[in-house]
């Protein structure tokens, strides 16, 4: 089975450029790519069209994406998609445009304060990036380039923000700048897009319940959020970042009124349902879901469904396959948690969707 990288070092890209896994991201399975890639080879080898509804930043669509397969990924947050739309959409024919218009981009500087500057400067970046982030991502706009080209510009720009942020790796919180040490870089890097890779693959930024039951496919990876932590709160600067539509602010984190924030069910009591609801209707011959057992942690940290309700669910459709990972996971008031459990669920789907 032909894989786009290599599992064991996914993140190799040549000077002056990111690759996609070169983020801070919540959940990312890089650590779990050469797991996952041996599943897929010991249960689905065969499988062509590989749909990732929960795709957040896209490493498992990009571990497989290698003609001729069709790769198929959505998220619901629009910074995750836009990425994702650079990343998998971008083809040969694209690359000379990108390249020129993220080389404009080094050329631009702050003119003055601007809406970034007065709401994230001190707090999430120093001031000085904060405006270069709003002189960038306003230029970006101003310049009418086309939407995958546009894609990549922004991009470019959320990773270098990403990478710039006094964070811990989101941005409910940030940490004081209050010294050299704290000041991070902020570096606008070409993307390593696999352009000879694209050309059949398709980005979406939907609900993936409703995408799932309209979409067909091989194989349905599956990884939802697994606890109570919104990642609309979690990443909203970088989403307003991508929007770029400037709404007022509030509060010390400089968060959108709640009900501007996307919103799981995923991250609520009705976790359980809403994972019932996609299993029984996907239209798929393979499925494959992530999740994991953390329910030693603190609060909203806690795992919302068990194993054995994950299994019950899949077992409605097809033999299931239950695979369980030993996998360090660190909690902030607790340092790294005894126990802690990765899960890949795989199902060889005989019963039809409902």
């Amino acid at each position: 089975m032909a894989l786009c990288a290599d599992p064991a070092c996914p993140d190799a890209a040549p000077p002056g450029y990111y690759s996609l896994h070169m983020r801070r991201y919540l959940g990312c399975k890089t650590r779990l790519l050469a797991k996952i890639a041996e599943v897929v080879a010991a249960q689905c080898p065969e499988a062509r069209r590989i749909i990732d509804i929960f795709a957040g930043t896209g490493v498992v669509g990009h571990l497989f994406n290698t003609p001729p397969r069709e790769i198929v990924v959505n998220d619901f947050l629009a910074s995750n998609a836009m990425i994702l739309q650079a990343w998998f959409c971008a083809v040969p024919e694209d690359r000379g445009e990108i390249e020129e218009a993220i080389g404009a981009l080094c050329g631009v500087e702050a003119s003055g304060p601007n809406y970034y500057g007065e709401n994230y400067g001190g707090r999430f970046f120093t001031e000085d990036v904060a405006r270069r982030i709003g002189a960038l991502r306003d230029a970006i706009d101003a310049w009418n380039l086309r939407p995958v080209v546009k894609a990549a510009a922004v991009a470019s720009v959320l990773y270098a923000a990403d990478a710039a942020a006094v964070t811990c790796g989101h941005f409910d919180a940030f940490r004081p700048i209050d010294d050299e040490r704290s000041v991070r870089r902020f570096v606008v890097r070409l993307p390593h897009i696999p352009y000879r890779a694209n050309g059949n693959n398709l980005v979406f930024c939907r609900d993936g319940n409703e995408l799932a039951g309209e979409i067909e496919g091989d194989l349905l990876y599956v990884d939802p959020p697994y606890n109570r932590r919104q990642y609309g709160t979690l990443y909203h600067v970088l989403e307003n970042i991508a929007l770029n539509t400037k709404p007022a602010l509030a509060g010390k984190t400089r968060k959108m009124p709640p009900d501007a924030r996307p919103r799981s069910e995923y991250c609520t009591g009705r976790a359980a349902a809403a994972m019932r609801d996609l299993v029984a209707g996907c239209r798929v011959r393979h499925l494959l879901v992530s999740y994991n057992n953390m329910n030693s942690g603190v609060g909203n940290s806690n795992a919302l469904i068990p194993l054995e309700a994950l299994e019950a669910m899949l077992s409605l459709r097809g033999t299931v396959t239950t695979y369980r990972i030993p996998f360090p996971s660190f909690t902030a008031r607790r340092g790294l948690l005894d126990g802690h459990e990765e899960y890949l669920l795989y199902c060889r789907v005989t019963r039809p969707p409902r």
